[in-house]
C-alpha cells in the first residue's frame, strides 16, 4: 500500500504555478505590463523558488526514508542478536541435552501482562506471541513471587515439570485459560527465571526468562534442582536483564524521535 506524503499535492501544484509564472514572465503580453526589468527578474526568481519546492521536498523525504531504513534495520539486528544471546544461554546452560528442543523467551511486563520480547527455537510454535497476566502460567507466577515473595525467594527461579502442566493443574494451579492451554499444550516442562532491572534504589522487576522444552525430556532433569545449577541461571538472567533493558530503552527513545518527526514532517 502506497503511503500518502502530506502536503505533496499542494507543493505540485505551487512547483507547476511556479514553472507557469517562470515562463509567463517573459511574454510579450505580460513584459508590456510589467515593464520594469529588474521587477521581471524579481518575480521569475520567486517562481524559480516555488518550482524549486517540490524537489527540496523531494529530497527531504528521501533522507527521512533512508533514515526509516536505517533504523528498523539497526532495531532488526538488535532483536537477532538478543535472540542469538538467549541461544548461547540455552547452550551453556543445557550441556549435553538436545538443545533444539529447547526453546527459551523473555517476557517483558506491559501494564498488566507480560509479553514477548524476543525468543529462540520458538517461531514455529503457536505460543510464539503468547501474552500472560500475574499469576498466571508459570512465568506469571514467577512474576507474582518477584513482587510479592520473600526476601529470601523474590529471586529464585521457578520451575514446573511435566506431572505439573497436566490440564488440571494448568487450569487449577497456573490458572491458564482454555485457549492458552490449547497454545501451550506441547511443553514438556519449564523454567522461569525473574528478570530484574538494578539501579541505585534497588532491583525493580521488568520480566522473566523463560526456559522450557518440546518433544523430548530432559536427560538430566535433576539439575533443575541443584543450586549451582539455579545460580548458574540468575546470573544468566542479570545479562539477559541488562540487554533487554538495553534493548527497550533504545526502542523507547527510537519510538519518542520517530513521533518527534511525525509531528514535524510537512
Amino acid at each position: 500500500m502506497r503511503t500518502r506524503i502530506k502536503g505533496l499535492g499542494w507543493l505540485i501544484t505551487i512547483a507547476l504555478a511556479g514553472i507557469l509564472a517562470s515562463i509567463a514572465v517573459d511574454q510579450d503580453p505580460l513584459r508590456t505590463l510589467i515593464g520594469s526589468s529588474v521587477l521581471r527578474m524579481t518575480i521569475k526568481a520567486v517562481a524559480l523558488a516555488f518550482s524549486a519546492g517540490s524537489g527540496v521536498f523531494s529530497y527531504v523525504r528521501s533522507e527521512q526514508r533512508h533514515a526509516e531504513s536505517s533504523e528498523k534495520q539497526a532495531r532488526k539486528e538488535s532483536i537477532e542478536s538478543f535472540e542469538e544471546m538467549l541461544l548461547s544461554a540455552i547452550q551453556n546452560l543445557f550441556v549435553g541435552e538436545m538443545t533444539s528442543t529447547i526453546r527459551a523467551n523473555v517476557m517483558l511486563t506491559s501494564g498488566e501482562v507480560l509479553e514477548m520480547l524476543a525468543s529462540a527455537n520458538m517461531r514455529i510454535f503457536p505460543d510464539y506471541d503468547v501474552r500472560l497476566r500475574k499469576g498466571q502460567g508459570c512465568a506469571g507466577v514467577a512474576w507474582e513471587h518477584a513482587v510479592q515473595g520473600s526476601v529470601d525467594d523474590f529471586w529464585k527461579p521457578l520451575y514446573a515439570s511435566q506431572t505439573q502442566l497436566t490440564v488440571p493443574q494448568l487450569k487449577r494451579r497456573w490458572h491458564l485459560s482454555d485457549d492458552q492451554i490449547r497454545l501451550t499444550r506441547h511443553i514438556l516442562w519449564i523454567l522461569s527465571i525473574p528478570l530484574f532491572r538494578k539501579s541505585e534504589a534497588g532491583r525493580t522487576f521488568i520480566g522473566v526468562l523463560n526456559i522450557d522444552g518440546v518433544h523430548d525430556p530432559l536427560q538430566h532433569p535433576e539439575r533443575l534442582a541443584q543450586r549451582e545449577f539455579l545460580g548458574r541461571c540468575v546470573a544468566v538472567g542479570e545479562r539477559i536483564a541488562e540487554e533487554a533493558t538495553r534493548l527497550t530503552a533504545a526502542r523507547s527513545a527510537q519510538y519518542h524521535l520517530n513521533d518527534r518527526r511525525k509531528r514535524e514532517s510537512p
